[in-house]
């Protein structure tokens, strides 16, 4: 490297509007913080897959609120099945790519959906109900409202368990033995509610 360019690259820090340089960096710093700087470039737009399924979480609350409600909520919904499978897709993808199909972190990453998957209803639900809408069809929504003891507003979303089973014929064994356990008509955003706060 050209030393006059050297003695230009200089840490610094920004105080009160002045910059303050620091120390001169030599040509193995300048790597290190780019190649640090690069790996932390990476990880926001790995990250960014998890926010699109948080930001289409909070349309949902949105929408449910909304005047304008039956009109969005297939949409919402099959944006919010796709962006939960999309992001745990692709977050495997990274870690096999990063560190090995056989690495620690794959072995980690898939016990944690694995213990998800085995432990929690509203999980494996969503997980199998976002194969069914992707491979047949979105099921039939029935959005309606009612008035808490203290004066709020409650929303709720049905699904019809019969029509859940009678137009999927994959439902898992594990699904249709949770499906059995509940009503004919069930509410599904406590299940989404859910899976947000996991």
């Amino acid at each position: 490297m050209d030393p006059q360019i050297k003695n230009m690259i200089k840490l610094a820090v920004l105080k009160d509007k002045r910059i303050e340089f620091i120390n001169g960096l030599t040509i193995e710093e300048i790597s290190t913080i780019i190649m640090h700087a690069e790996k932390l470039t990476s990880l926001e737009i790995d990250t960014q897959k998890f926010m699109l399924f948080r930001n289409t979480y909070t349309d949902f609350q949105e929408a449910i609120k909304s005047n304008n409600v039956q009109n969005k909520l297939s949409r919402i919904i099959l944006e919010l099945m796709s962006t939960f499978k999309a992001f745990l897709d692709h977050w495997e993808a990274l870690l096999k790519r990063t560190y090995g199909k056989d690495s620690s972190e794959v072995k980690i990453f898939k016990a944690s959906t694995s213990e998800e998957y085995d432990n929690h209803f509203s999980y494996r639900f969503i997980y199998e109900l976002q194969n069914s809408i992707r491979h047949v069809s979105m099921p039939n929504l029935n959005f309606s409202s009612s008035l808490t003891e203290e004066n709020t507003i409650k929303y709720h979303l049905s699904l019809y368990k019969n029509e859940l089973l009678a137009n999927y014929s994959h439902w898992k064994s594990i699904i249709k033995k949770d499906l059995a356990l509940l009503p004919d008509t069930f509410d599904f955003i406590p299940l989404i509610d859910d899976l947000h706060l996991k």
